[in-house]
């Protein structure tokens, strides 16, 4: 199980550059989500009873009442017809709720624990390399970048883009974050290693663990999931978070809706959005790669298919947002419906999964991630959604494996 766990761990953080020359791995979240899905229908019904916790059930019930809003959107307004579009939305749409929900139910079942001891090893060692190349890539042109930004070369490492080194190092930081050890080294060189990338999100990630950090300084000692709540935390985090992406938000409102997806998706969503409430247009009808490349009705009634970006680039830059997809194709009330969705798997995993606190920090950090990177990226609809979520459980073996051997050494002391 502990080697299993390493290789998908490792298959997890170099999936785009592996991607590259192994074809139809693109595929491989949607395969992950079915067979969690075949999981789930085969073990959560137990003699007639559903087994789940309370936050559990309120997640199924919010996924069920948001994929009948979907459906409702789509028979009434009938924007997509195609079974099959409806179908990889529902996918893509649900992907990362149903590959936790029945990665919680195995890890239970089962009483999965995990050794921290090769995930750190490898982790460390990753880390060291991927910053070995990043001083090297200030010095010397090393092919990992094709941006200066604020007079500095940007940083990608052997990624396809930017996000991705973001997205694994947000990983690494987590993983390592577990560990007892401080790691300082390591944890700032992974730290660096994300903010070479010149990335809003990479600083606005940064921002968080500093935060926590600072927070932990001033209480003496390490904060737990309570803290994460109070104002005290939050506050500064949205400010700074604020102050850091504003120049960014403002470049794409100065580009306009015809020259900036981020900005012309939301824009013209806002309007379907409206016109369609409060259920909202079906699945597959809008802001999704999918909707786009199927020649979804609402692109040409909406008359925003003509985005310069779009034209250059192709249909998968719609991947650059999330939300319209939510509420436009859900409406307003779908959208509330999911972030509740989220703060129900956020409740599970932190209060009823994680018992220890450095993990749910550990936790805490990609759900945040995820959350804020949703922003500019699909981050639940992409591969991330099914990779964060697999992250997650294994972040969930690892502290049910520290908490078991914590009561084992305390147990073995009490007898001495």
């Amino acid at each position: 199980m502990n080697l299993a766990v390493l290789f998908i761990y490792v298959f997890i953080i170099f999936f785009n550059w592996i991607s590259i020359y192994v074809p139809y791995l693109n595929y491989v979240d949607e395969v992950i989500c079915l067979i969690s899905f075949v999981y789930l229908i085969m073990h959560i019904f137990n003699g007639g009873k559903i087994h789940v916790t309370r936050s559990q059930r309120d997640s199924y019930f919010c996924i069920i009442l948001i994929l009948l809003i979907g459906l409702f959107g789509n028979v009434f307004y009938s924007y997509m017809s195609s079974v099959s579009v409806i179908l990889r939305d529902i996918v893509g749409t649900f992907k990362f709720f149903i590959i936790y929900l029945a990665g919680r139910k195995f890890i239970d079942k089962y009483n999965v624990l995990v050794k921290p001891k090769k995930l750190m090893f490898t982790t460390k060692i990753i880390i060291t390399v991927i910053f070995f190349f990043c001083l090297l890539n200030l010095f010397v042109n090393t092919g990992m970048a094709d941006e200066v930004r604020y007079g500095i070369r940007s940083y990608r490492f052997i990624y396809t883009h930017y996000t991705y080194l973001v997205y694994s190092e947000v990983i690494l930081f987590s993983m390592l974050f577990m560990e007892e050890k401080k790691n300082l080294v390591f944890k700032g060189m992974s730290l660096v290693s994300m903010a070479a990338t010149l990335r809003t999100k990479a600083f606005i990630a940064i921002a968080f663990i500093l935060a926590y950090y600072l927070l932990s300084y001033l209480k003496k000692k390490n904060v737990s999931f309570k803290d994460f709540m109070k104002p005290i935390y939050i506050v500064p985090v949205v400010v700074i978070g604020y102050c850091i992406s504003k120049s960014k938000i403002q470049e794409y409102l100065s580009w306009g809706v015809s020259q900036s997806i981020r900005v012309g998706v939301h824009s013209v969503g806002f309007k379907i959005a409206n016109k369609h409430f409060p259920f909202g247009t079906g699945l597959g009808t809008y802001g999704t790669n999918i909707s786009y490349a199927n020649d979804s009705k609402l692109y040409s009634i909406y008359n925003s298919i003509n985005y310069s970006h779009l034209l250059e680039y192709g249909y998968a830059t719609m991947s650059d947002v999330y939300w319209p997809s939510i509420y436009v194709q859900f409406g307003y009330i779908g959208c509330i419906l999911f972030l509740l969705l989220i703060i129900c798997i956020c409740k599970d995993l932190l209060v009823k999964a994680i018992c220890d606190k450095k993990s749910q920090f550990s936790a805490l950090l990609v759900l945040f991630y995820m959350v804020s990177a949703s922003v500019s990226e699909a981050t639940f609809s992409n591969e991330s959604g099914a990779f964060s979520a697999v992250i997650l459980l294994i972040i969930i073996a690892v502290s049910k494996y520290k908490v078991k051997y914590k009561a084992k050494v305390a147990t073995a002391k009490q007898k001495e």
